[in-house]
């Protein structure tokens, strides 16, 4: 089955990044309380079905992955990670115990004791210093930018290293922590050049990987030698192949085939009845938005953004899409967020009477016409459609022209050869801004730049996520990027895990990347 992710697959690689949050102090997993209230009603060695498309041939080794949202997700299970992102934004401790950021080029990282690789070396200093520094030198362009600035690591004991930057982005290369970027791998693994995962498996993670044939299988079994193995629930995992078709992963849940999906807020309706549950989540990633061409022709002009903005009907776009169960955006991040100012609240309220006049004073007040190239996805075409509608309304004609899935980021990203897109996905904590609205970036369609912005980014690159400076920062430069209408936000998505409840449990929403995923750190297989 193709798991239906709200970004496009094709530009996952591009727009991925996990969230940014405060250091917290706990470990992962499940507490021993926890455990031994669930301990009688779970099956230790049951195996969990998880529909997943296993068309795209997955790497295992971070480094030769395309997919930041599959190899973060993957990568978790079989590597493990430095910290965890979890879904409230925070980044709980798993192969590292803390963190800190020294100063805006140095971040110190202190190791937890007693860690092996599955092939029984030992996880130390050394061996994250030989990961990290051998991603920074790759090329990759599923890794997030920042582990390309590492300029040298210094070894502080066996299990202490310090990371020295060339630029001053401690916070922005913080998040890279919980990332794959940074998932340590045994050097003496990577030396044998055995791409097998079975026979020569590369990291420390939960499961092991017991069989693998791309576009047929994936079998994880638990690791014994984990670090945290007594937490775990599972006896291991069958990724379980479907065909790309809409109906078929949720055929498959309801007929017995797996136990769980990873679903959209559109198929909400066809998720229900029997043992059916659903858990649904808010995502800081998961939202329907249309980048702008802000470089040249009518939307170089800020009234023409501006007129776009105001023309969108935002709620009619939730009630179509997603029933009323999205939330409407008027910025970077919900409303919710810490770093929302509340005078973005309904900034660009339905409002076509302003929208006409700001169009008139742009000089067209007889109209114009724009170019688009809807996503691939079907919510990305019917929101096309509905915003063809609605820009009409004030005298826009919107051309809707189809670039093939191959060539879409080529033709729209690359080549801009539209006015306008829509996407369904942006990246959290700093990239939401950097990687959309600032120079340099695959994602800053036509290659806007605006110094203040530019200066504000530089700084925040260098501050603490939970500082308070930062906090200020960020919230200027949303008010300078949403008042200058530098794209036009429609709709935050809720995202949703299905499954069987006869069958498991435990089952909670996590986001290793952009796609929702059920926490396989919690979940059991019911006796």
């Amino acid at each position: 089955m193709k798991v239906k992710r709200y970004c496009q697959p094709i530009l996952c690689a591009f727009l991925v990044l996990p969230t940014i949050g405060i250091l917290a102090s706990q470990s992962s997993g499940a507490t021993e309380s926890s455990l031994s209230s669930s301990a009688a009603r779970y099956n230790s060695n049951g195996v969990m079905n998880f529909a997943f498309d296993l068309s795209v041939p997955i790497a295992f080794d971070p480094l030769k992955e395309n997919l930041d949202d599959t190899g973060n997700f993957i990568g978790q299970l079989v590597n493990d990670s430095l910290f965890r992102a979890q879904p409230n934004g925070s980044l709980t401790p798993e192969l590292a115990t803390a963190a800190t950021i020294v100063d805006p080029e140095t971040i110190s990282i202190k190791l937890r004791p007693g860690v092996v690789f599955q092939d029984g070396t030992p996880l130390n200093a050394a061996a994250v210093k030989f990961t990290i520094l051998r991603n920074s030198a790759s090329t990759s362009v599923a890794f997030p930018a920042p582990i390309h600035d590492v300029s040298s690591i210094d070894l502080n004991g066996n299990l202490g290293l310090t990371i020295h930057l060339s630029q001053p982005e401690a916070g922005a290369f913080f998040p890279l922590l919980a990332d794959m970027s940074t998932m340590p791998l045994s050097p003496a693994a990577v030396a044998r050049n055995n791409p097998n995962p079975v026979t020569n498996p590369l990291g420390a993670g939960p499961f092991r990987v017991q069989q693998y044939a791309a576009d047929q299988s994936l079998i994880l079994a638990k690791n014994k030698t984990y670090w945290n193995a007594k937490n775990i629930k599972l006896g291991g995992i069958d990724f379980v192949n479907e065909s790309s078709s809409t109906p078929a992963p949720i055929d498959a849940l309801k007929s017995g085939q797996v136990d769980a999906i990873s679903s959209n807020i559109t198929q909400i309706g066809a998720l229900k009845g029997g043992d059916i549950k659903t858990s649904l989540a808010a995502s800081t990633t998961s939202k329907l938005y249309f980048p702008l061409c802000d470089t040249k022709g009518p939307l170089a002009n800020v009234r023409v953004r501006q007129a776009l903005s105001y023309a969108l009907n935002r709620k009619a776009i939730n009630q179509a899409l997603v029933g009323g169960k999205g939330q409407l955006a008027w910025g970077l991040v919900p409303s919710s967020s810490n770093l929302f100012p509340s005078d973005l609240s309904s900034y660009y309220a339905y409002n076509p009477a302003k929208a006409k006049k700001l169009l008139a004073e742009a000089g067209y007040a007889k109209g114009l016409t724009l170019t688009m190239a809807p996503g691939v996805s079907t919510d990305l075409q019917q929101l096309a459609l509905i915003a063809q509608q609605e820009w009409k309304k004030i005298g826009v004609n919107l051309q809707l022209s189809n670039s093939p899935p191959a060539t879409y980021v080529q033709d729209v990203f690359v080549n801009h050869l539209y006015d306008l897109t829509d996407a369904d996905v942006v990246r959290n904590g700093l990239d939401a801004i950097s990687f959309i609205y600032t120079p340099g970036h695959l994602g800053d369609l036509c290659g806007y730049d605006n110094p203040t912005l530019d200066a504000m980014v530089t700084k925040m690159g260098g501050l603490a996520p939970n500082d308070p400076q930062y906090i200020q920062l960020w919230k200027k430069a949303q008010e300078l990027i949403v008042k200058n209408a530098f794209a036009v936000w429609a709709v935050w998505l809720p995202t949703v895990v299905a499954y069987n409840s006869n069958r498991v449990g435990g089952i909670e929403t996590v986001f290793p990347g952009v796609t929702a995923y059920p926490d396989f750190f919690t979940a059991y297989v019911k006796k």
